[in-house]
């Protein structure tokens, strides 16, 4: 028993790849699988960059982001349109929003769904994700 709960710590531990940086934009980032989501919120408009293992090389080809913003439970999808290097999602209200969730694809490589509470927290002294720092890779 003590292994399983053991495990579930270590492998949500794992995920946070990252997040606890602003990410090469100024984003907060996570990690949905093999690659990383950095999500920017302005007013009514939310930018994600899908970014490779190393913070770096943004792409939309052969990607797809689809988003939900709400409140608990209470969901809706939200408009996501393809730019140069990033997806550009309209979000009705977001002063009202709890969450943002974000399924992403990168380069055909699906991730898990992540989501984004809000309000986003503040970075207190900390310099963007570093491209050449890998100390969080477990």
């Amino acid at each position: 028993m003590k292994y399983i709960i053991l495990s579930l710590f270590l492998s949500s531990y794992a995920f946070s790849h990252g997040e606890t940086k602003p990410g090469p934009h100024g984003g907060h980032i996570r990690m949905p699988g093999a690659f990383h989501t950095e999500l920017l919120l302005q007013s009514h408009m939310a930018r994600v960059y899908l970014l490779d293992i190393s913070f770096k090389n943004p792409t939309t080809k052969n990607s797809t982001v689809l988003m939900k913003v709400g409140s608990g439970q209470n969901l809706k999808d939200v408009s996501c349109t393809s730019k140069i290097d990033y997806f550009e999602c309209h979000i009705p209200e977001v002063e009202k929003i709890k969450n943002i969730q974000v399924n992403a694809i990168r380069s055909g490589v699906s991730g898990k769904v992540v989501t984004y509470f809000l309000p986003l927290t503040e970075f207190k002294n900390s310099a963007p994700a570093s491209t050449d720092d890998h100390s969080q890779h477990h």
